[in-house]
């Protein structure tokens, strides 16, 4: 006699019934989602509208654009600086090539002026919001995804970065699409799966250099934390999410090796990073804890040197002095975890940003004490987590990476970037479990019966 507690003893009518109403929830979800996006980009588009019309790029901005530009003109990662200035043609990898591909897609159909392609990045900025709550969705439940989306879509510090033109967009975007991949393959653990959650882990890396201390993170994550597998099982997880991160590294890598003397990874900056930190004016002065492009240009490096070559000069300058100041390190360290945190001198940091970027002044305050709020609300969201037993490794890796990352070269609001996004998803779980106090997460298994999957609010299907 069939057991009616068991999946198949369910009349066929009943169980078309259940599916039905799954799927009608589902699309439902969807649609909400979508729409919260789209609201986050009118917001963005308004914004840039209002504030960024009529900038300029420069630094970073001014690299990015032109890059882009050129590399769809038939010039391939060359230094816009060189080029525009000297007319010379020197290859270049300051940054990684991720943004300026994605620059160069929009350059491609003809987005090709500044506004223009700030607008295009405020698309990639809707697209992070909705990405931010599949994330949601998948760490706790549907309603957690929603709010994560719309925290994410009016969140300063995330449409702020928007109108920079900085790969800041890019990152907030892909470090969501990796923290759903993370929880996609912890829930439902498969090699399909452990290759996507590997991708985006050098996606992000390939957004933003110091991101690449996540692949390790992840990659062991993997294979370690999936739930009711066996050992052979868990260490093909491990290779497979591994070997797709290699795999999607190792172009960036082998163009560069034709290019450059020394090997360059991912980007030549690490050595002008951590000079234009490391001297009396961020040891001693004001800008203690933070950067000056006075101290790198003070550096003597080889002239006519490839980028690889000053990168290594740049490198061992930074060091030495560090070196010679070792009582100082302490003292510089803590002021770039407060700066990084806006726990050190945060207004002298929206100042020091306005200046350098051009981000505005009021939108920088709004942002920073929407930070404060939803930073106390993720403290909470993390306890939240905590008791339910949910593996937490995506947040305690972005956390961890940000502190090392600051620590080891200075302090800005936009390096923190990241972890906004994680801020944002953990603040989305502790409204959610406001919202619903005495809801527990129910863990779905592979076989769970149709009738289970009706509680689609409160499950993620």
């Amino acid at each position: 006699m069939a057991d009616p507690a068991r999946p198949e003893a369910i009349p066929s009518d009943e169980a078309s019934i259940a599916e039905g109403e799954c799927g009608t929830k589902t699309r439902r979800w969807h649609f909400r989602l979508i729409a919260i996006s789209l609201v986050g980009l009118g917001l963005r588009i308004g914004y840039v509208y209002l504030y960024r019309r009529h900038a300029a790029p420069t630094g970073d901005a001014f690299f990015y654009h032109y890059q882009a530009n050129l590399l769809v003109a038939g010039k391939w990662f060359i230094n816009p600086y060189q080029y525009f200035y000297f007319k010379h043609a020197v290859p270049a990898a300051d940054h990684p090539p991720l943004w300026t591909l994605v620059l160069a897609l929009a350059s491609l159909v003809g987005i090709k002026s500044f506004f223009a392609q700030i607008l295009w990045s405020c698309v990639i900025g809707s697209v992070a919001v909705w990405l931010v709550g599949l994330a949601g969705r998948e760490v706790m439940e549907p309603r957690t995804g929603l709010i994560a989306a719309g925290i994410a879509a009016v969140y300063p510090n995330f449409w702020i970065n928007d109108g920079s033109l900085l790969s800041e967009t890019l990152v907030l975007t892909l470090t969501a699409l990796t923290v759903w991949a993370f929880y996609r393959l912890w829930n439902h653990p498969s090699l399909a799966r452990a290759a996507w959650l590997g991708c985006a882990c050098a996606l992000d890396a390939l957004a933003r250099s110091e991101l690449v201390l996540l692949v390790p993170i992840f990659v062991i994550a993997a294979g370690l934390l999936v739930r009711k597998q066996r050992v052979r099982r868990r260490l093909a997880l491990c290779v497979i999410t591994g070997v797709a991160a290699l795999v999607t590294f190792i172009p960036w890598y082998a163009y560069n090796l034709s290019r450059f003397s020394d090997s360059v990874p991912l980007s030549s900056q690490l050595g002008v990073t951590l000079a234009t930190a490391n001297c009396n004016t961020t040891y001693y002065g004001t800008l203690l804890g933070y950067w000056s492009l006075g101290c790198a240009l003070r550096v003597h490096t080889t002239k006519g040197a490839d980028p690889s070559v000053q990168d290594h000069e740049f490198r061992e300058a930074a060091i030495q002095y560090a070196e010679h100041h070792k009582g100082r390190v302490p003292v510089v360290v803590a002021a770039r975890l407060g700066r990084e945190l806006d726990l050190y001198r945060p207004l002298q940091q929206i100042d020091l940003e306005w200046s350098i970027l051009g981000r505005p002044r009021l939108v920088a305050y709004i942002g920073m004490g929407a930070y404060y709020f939803c930073t106390a609300l993720a403290v909470s969201g993390f306890v939240v987590l905590r008791r339910r037993r949910i593996v937490m490794v995506p947040f305690a890796a972005l956390i961890f990476v940000t502190l090392l990352v600051a620590a080891a070269t200075f302090g800005q609001t936009r390096y923190r970037t990241g972890l906004d996004a994680a801020i944002v998803i953990l603040a989305a779980v502790a409204i959610g479990q406001f919202l619903s106090p005495t809801r527990l997460r129910q863990p779905r298994g592979k076989h769970a019966s149709v009738i289970d999957t009706l509680d689609i609010e409160h499950r993620r299907p």
